[in-house]
């Protein structure tokens, strides 16, 4: 709602000012890890848990967040060797 999502940049931006909940669900593979970024910094990486096969596990995470009017959300994985996009589905809501 709103036109917040960039689904071309795979970027949520904050509205108006306030704390922001998001969930998030993706597959990654065992050797990675799986975070969301403020503004594209370094992604907060939560305690994940997952199942799934060899190649990926299905994982999900949940943070609250303050963000300011403009400032955007994007969700990232780290291999070790740098960040890649991942199959994600996402949601966020103003609190």
């Amino acid at each position: 709602n709103g036109n917040c999502y960039n689904a071309g940049a795979s970027r949520f931006t904050a509205p108006v000012t306030g704390y922001y909940y998001t969930t998030y669900y993706f597959l990654y593979k065992p050797s990675s890890a799986f975070g969301i970024a403020i503004n594209g910094g370094t992604p907060t990486y939560s305690s994940v848990h997952g199942v799934g096969t060899f190649n990926y596990i299905n994982g999900s995470a949940a943070h609250t967040m303050y963000l300011n009017a403009g400032d955007y959300l994007q969700v990232y994985g780290w291999n070790g060797g740098g960040y890649y996009s991942g199959w994600t589905q996402w949601c966020v809501g103003l609190l």
